[in-house]
């Protein structure tokens, strides 16, 4: 389903930028049958490591903007648009939720419904107000083709099979507020 798509689209963002491009494009087409084997997600974080780490050279044609914000009656920020294959990403970090004593301890469902539903859901509402205006360094998009982005990829800095249980029921609950969006998670690292 949705996976399938984001790990192509990071090779094939990758394989731009790689002095060995059939390696990248060859592990991606792993990844994918993997991935198409187990369902959600990609075959195993490691296999998607191993593709996000290949060591690139030269640099990408279009630049994606980041750090964009989003000035309306709802404010919010993006964190990357990639407006080449229309994505909208943002990053998070869950790393706190692992620490031996964290200032604000929580469980995953707790990270999981504020961090990705409703942060999700505000970056979404921002999107489809009316009105808005957009600030951020180097080359802005235009707010209609924004606004016309329906793939919203998180990419979440840590991986437990609680957090991806967590984050799962979160992005189902998205996808019943914003049925025409499609969400998806890039996971990296481990506990």
């Amino acid at each position: 389903t949705f996976a399938p798509f984001v790990a192509w689209q990071e090779a094939l963002k990758l394989a731009t930028k790689t002095d060995d491009v059939v390696q990248v494009i060859d592990k991606a087409e792993d990844v994918l049958a993997g991935a198409a084997k187990g369902g959600k997600g990609f075959a195993n974080t490691e296999e998607f490591d191993t593709l996000k780490g290949s060591k690139g050279v030269g640099t990408n044609a279009v630049s994606n903007p980041k750090e964009i914000n989003i000035h309306g009656k709802i404010n919010s920020e993006l964190d990357e648009v990639d407006l080449v294959n229309k994505i909208l990403y943002e990053d998070k970090s869950a790393a706190n939720l692992y620490m031996d004593n964290p200032d604000f301890p929580q469980t995953e469902a707790q990270w999981a419904y504020k961090q990705i539903y409703k942060k999700g859901a505000n970056r979404i509402n921002a999107l489809q107000q009316d009105e808005f205006t957009l600030s951020g360094d180097g080359n802005l998009p235009n707010v209609e083709s924004l606004k016309g982005i329906k793939d919203y990829v998180f990419r979440i800095d840590t991986d437990t099979p609680e957090l991806r249980a967590a984050v799962q029921k979160e992005l189902d609950n998205l996808k019943l507020q914003f049925p025409d969006y499609n969400f998806g998670v890039i996971y990296g690292g481990k506990k």
